[in-house]
């Protein structure tokens, strides 16, 4: 009996030694604890491959992410962000399914359990604000729940573009016809912003800002006459959008967010066309039939898009300038 247990000894302690070189040779550091929770049905050895308890070879295990992880998110790995460059510009990102469908679930409920005070009605849409009061010369701090800290802490560390925590978030919730008219957000925030959607799909639009187009012409007819003068790109400042599936997480940076507008109309069809330039088209294959008035998918051609339910998305980004008192400007 005694050597029968010291077998078995020997064999958890093998496969937990085998599990954690897998691991860490797909980049993740998990510690002892959460192999052995899952140790009474499979040791969890990667994407494809691992090992059973009799040690023979596997496939198809559950995905690493599926095991138990740390709230904090620190085991999990970080993304190749330029494999997920849209469009012409590449400092726009969009990344589908960045969350599960449970976290969703989560999120949304922890959304709409926040107190009814904590809501604004605005004309076209109602929001939350969280982490306090941008104001002109800085934040003015507010702690953040926890449900939301958890959140811009995994698009902190899973996109590495923020130099620092994300310390301000609007929740936004707009009806289907419902939408926002092109903006800036402007310089008060670090130019980087991260959009997650909830629920509903939406196309957003980038327009390019009027001053952006000046600037071209102004440098268009100083090249006149000149020999060997740079080339001008006619379609550098073109408008196009993004189609926003539930889950998804859009980051747009620097160029992107200095010299375009960006906007949501107020329709509840949208025509998914040519002339609009959805520059992510794939991701119209996922929509759903109750979601297309008509139109050939396959083609991606005279698509009417539209909107059947509510959408929430969280807008993050950081405030710079963050002020601990309001009488110490």
């Amino acid at each position: 009996m005694h050597l029968q247990k010291q077998q078995q000894g020997s064999m958890m302690t093998t496969i937990v030694n085998l599990a954690e070189a897998k691991l860490t040779q797909e980049g993740v550091k998990a510690p002892s604890h959460v192999i052995l929770s899952v140790y009474k049905s499979l040791v969890v050895g990667g994407v494809t491959r691992g090992v059973s308890k009799d040690l023979s070879s596997i496939e198809n295990l559950f995905p690493y992410q599926s095991a138990p992880q740390e709230e904090d998110g620190k085991y999990e790995k970080g993304l190749d962000i330029d494999v997920h460059i849209v469009g012409s510009l590449p400092t726009i990102i969009y990344i589908p399914d960045f969350i599960y469908q449970s976290e969703q679930s989560q999120l949304l409920h922890d959304i709409y359990e926040a107190p009814a005070s904590r809501w604004k009605s605005l004309k076209n849409r109602r929001l939350q604000n969280w982490g306090g009061v941008v104001h002109e010369k800085g934040l003015l701090p507010q702690p953040m729940p926890s449900w939301l800290t958890k959140t811009t802490q995994r698009i902190c560390q899973k996109t590495g573009l923020f130099p620092s925590a994300i310390n301000h978030v609007l929740i936004n919730e707009y009806l289907p016809d419902q939408g926002i008219m092109p903006h800036q957000d402007g310089p008060a925030y670090f130019p980087v912003v991260a959009i997650l959607s909830l629920e509903s799909p939406i196309t957003i639009e980038f327009t390019p800002h009027p001053r952006s187009k000046d600037r071209d012409l102004s440098v268009s007819e100083t090249a006149i006459g000149q020999e060997d003068s740079p080339s001008i790109n006619s379609d550098e400042h073109d408008s196009f959008s993004i189609l926003l599936m539930p889950r998804s997480l859009l980051i747009f940076k620097d160029h992107a967010y200095t010299d375009y507008l960006h906007g949501i109309q107020d329709s509840v069809s949208l025509n998914l066309d040519k002339a609009r330039i959805v520059v992510n088209t794939a991701q119209v294959m996922e929509l759903k039939e109750t979601e297309l008035l008509h139109g050939d998918v396959n083609m991606c051609q005279s698509i009417m898009f539209r909107r059947t339910s509510k959408r929430v998305s969280l807008t993050c980004r950081l405030v710079l300038k963050v002020h601990k008192n309001l009488f110490k400007f």
